[in-house]
C-alpha cells in the first residue's frame, strides 16, 4: 500500500459463476473446471459465507473522471448504462482496437496474453496470462491525468 492510492476490487466472471452456481443458476461443474477446484483447495473446502457476500457486493464496472474500469470490456455500440454483466464479465476485445469509450480510457483483463499488459490508443488490458503461467500485473493511474496507465506493476511469472 501506498499513501493516496486506492485499490478497487471487480467483479469478474469466475467471481459469477461460482455465485450462479451456488444460487443454483449454473452448474458448479462449469465454475469447478474453470478454477473452481483450485479455489476451494486454498479455501481447505468451504469458502466462508463473508467472502461469498463480499464477493457477490463487488461492482462489475467503476467508472471515474478519466476512466472506465472493468473485468472483460464494454460494447461501444450500446449505452454504458445498459450494460449488463454478460457483456463487462464476458466480452473479448480485438487486440489491436482502440476505440472512443465515451471520451474515457478503458482498463480491463480477461483476455489473456503474455504481451501484456498493453495499451493500445484509449485501452489497457492486464491480463497477463497468470492463470498460464505467466505474469500477474495491474496498471498504475494518476488521478488527476487522463488517459493510460504512468506505470505496470508486475510479478515474475508462476510456475
Amino acid at each position: 500500500r501506498r499513501a493516496g492510492w486506492e485499490w478497487i476490487t471487480l467483479k469478474g466472471n469466475h467471481e459469477a459463476m461460482l455465485l450462479a452456481a451456488r444460487k443454483g443458476q449454473a452448474e458448479m461443474s462449469l465454475w469447478l473446471t474453470n478454477g473452481g477446484e483450485e479455489t476451494m483447495a486454498s479455501y481447505c473446502g468451504a469458502i466462508p459465507l463473508s467472502h461469498l457476500v463480499w464477493m457477490a457486493e463487488l461492482p462489475s464496472l467503476v467508472i471515474d473522471r478519466h476512466r472506465i474500469f472493468v473485468h472483460a470490456g464494454v460494447d461501444e455500440t450500446i449505452p454504458l448504462e445498459e450494460q449488463g454483466d454478460d457483456i463487462l464479465l464476458w466480452i473479448r476485445t480485438d487486440p489491436n482496437y482502440s476505440g472512443t469509450y465515451w471520451g474515457k480510457h478503458v482498463c480491463h483483463g480477461h483476455t489473456p496474453s503474455r504481451s501484456n499488459p498493453r495499451t493500445v490508443g484509449n485501452r489497457t488490458n492486464v491480463d497477463s496470462g497468470a492463470v498460464f503461467g505467466g505474469m500477474l500485473s495491474c496498471a498504475v493511474f494518476d488521478d488527476d491525468r487522463a488517459g493510460g496507465p504512468i506505470d505496470f506493476l508486475v510479478t515474475d511469472g508462476y510456475s
